[in-house]
């Protein structure tokens, strides 16, 4: 697409007129709390970024300086009833008409928009490259004819006052963000611990249940009375340790369901904030902006500003966080049986225990059942098809540079169905947190709960390797 030269060097797409909305009236001190809100203007006269009948030097000296982003509406010069929207990007004012017929407005046909003003509401939340692919941005900072008014003299104490009053809610809201981050980090923390717990525990039990099988059957075997008295004894120890593993065990299950709903619920609480964070950030950048213009320096904007940190920082020094490493570690202090002593139990069992071939628990345990390499999504289509529902397989893939998406599961559950495997330097998982060391954590994870979280459509776990032919 060209974009023909407009006088002055700017650059402007040109397309057919809009009908002209006339001067706009000044707006008034109590209406610029509802720029900040970024709520839509009723009519175009109210809007902030509607300038009316302006000059293109005008614009100029309005949009200098300004960020990517930055815009304004105003009346076409070259031809009276048109509109015209100037856009900041790259460092140059990008001009474009707006094509208004039977009501509709828009860059292009067709033309989808009931009013300019959902025409801009619109593209503040969506990139312009829909229209132009050159256009890789959006209406971010409208440049408000309001707190631009050189004849308002409280128009810069008031700037100052709205500039402080939305820092401190950025700065608050930011605080609150911070500490549901650490929240969120030390939960997902607790509940890898407990996989790792759990994983261990349940190996020593199949060890120690193996054992009292064999003193069982030695017993039987036994015809001195001592030595099956001793061996009685024995095992009825072992009994114990086993009654205690599985006491510690439910006790892991509780705790790993309780981190993982903490988990859950802080994501959706983070993921909730964010926009109000971008809201504010940009509220205040806006501000900043019309400062400059106005005459007040960045160097004495940004003294302001520290003053007012150093304020709130008397009362919230620390902000009430306390040492997470030490919370994270010490939450396993009350489990029933230490770790040094979960592993003399197994040291003492692998002793006693007569030779016997090995057998996992898990055919999963063994990568080969489940990992076939880089095939294509059509060769494992082949292998899973008229497979039972939670059958799966791990591929991998060759990533282009900065592409962290290095592994697939497909997994058939009432059809094959795809999961992305990202790997980053945290570790691989389906999205942040990237919590699992390796591919064998993560598939080990899955085995035991369910991929829900991540697809609705998968209520399944991973249930069967696709090349284990005895489970």
């Amino acid at each position: 697409m060209s974009w023909p030269q407009d006088e002055g060097g700017d650059m402007v797409y040109e397309v057919p007129g809009l009908e002209s909305g006339g001067e706009p009236p000044p707006m008034r001190p109590e209406e610029v709390s509802s720029i900040l809100t970024g709520a839509a203007p009723a009519t175009l006269e109210e809007a902030e970024w509607y300038w009316g009948k302006i000059s293109r030097e005008d614009v100029r000296l309005k949009l200098k300086d300004t960020p990517d982003g930055a815009f304004l509406v105003r009346d076409a010069s070259r031809v009276p009833g048109e509109y015209t929207l100037t856009l900041r990007k790259g460092g140059i004012n990008k001009l474009i008409r707006i094509l208004h017929n039977n009501g509709r407005y828009g860059f292009s046909e067709p033309l989808t928009f009931v009013s300019v003003m959902d025409l801009v509401d619109y593209y503040r939340q969506h990139s312009l490259a829909h229209y132009n692919p050159k256009l890789d941005v959006r209406l971010l900072y409208a440049i408000s004819r309001f707190m631009c008014k050189d004849d308002d003299e409280e128009g810069l104490e008031n700037l100052v006052q709205n500039l402080m009053r939305t820092n401190e809610e950025l700065e608050e809201t930011n605080r609150q963000y911070n500490k549901l981050s650490a929240e969120f980090t030390t939960a997902s923390a607790n509940a890898q611990q407990f996989r790792l717990r759990l994983n261990g525990i349940s190996q020593i039990l199949e060890i120690l249940h193996e054992q009292i099988k064999i003193s069982e059957q030695v017993q039987a075997q036994q015809h001195d009375r001592t030595d099956k008295m001793k061996l009685s004894q024995n095992c009825t120890l072992i009994k114990t340790k086993v009654s205690q593993l599985r006491q510690t065990s439910l006790e892991c299950k509780n705790r790993l369901e309780k981190a993982t709903h903490d988990s859950k619920c802080l994501d959706r609480q983070m993921n909730s904030i964010k926009p109000e964070i971008i809201r504010l950030d940009r509220a205040k950048t806006q501000i900043m902006m019309f400062l400059n213009q106005k005459g007040l320096s960045s160097e004495e904007i940004h003294a302001r500003l520290a003053q007012q940190r150093e304020s709130s920082e008397t009362t919230e020094e620390y902000g009430g966080y306390g040492d997470r490493s030490e919370k994270a570690h010490s939450v396993f202090e009350d489990l029933y049986l230490s770790r040094n002593e979960v592993e003399k139990i197994r040291l003492e069992a692998q002793a006693n225990q007569q030779q016997r071939p090995h057998k996992s628990s898990k055919p999963h345990e063994d990568r080969n059942t489940w990992f076939v390499g880089p095939i294509s999504r059509q060769e494992s289509a082949k292998m899973l098809q008229g497979k039972r529902d939670g059958t799966f397989l791990v591929r991998s893939r060759n990533p282009k540079q900065g592409d962290t998406h290095t592994h697939t599961i497909d997994i058939y559950f009432k059809a094959l169905k795809h999961i992305k495997i990202f790997h980053e330097q945290a570790g691989y998982g389906f999205s942040i947190p990237f919590e699992f060391q390796n591919l064998m954590d993560l598939v080990l994870h899955y085995s035991e709960v369910s991929l829900e979280k991540h697809n609705p459509d998968l209520p399944t776990t991973l249930k069967f390797p696709v090349n284990a032919h005895s489970y």
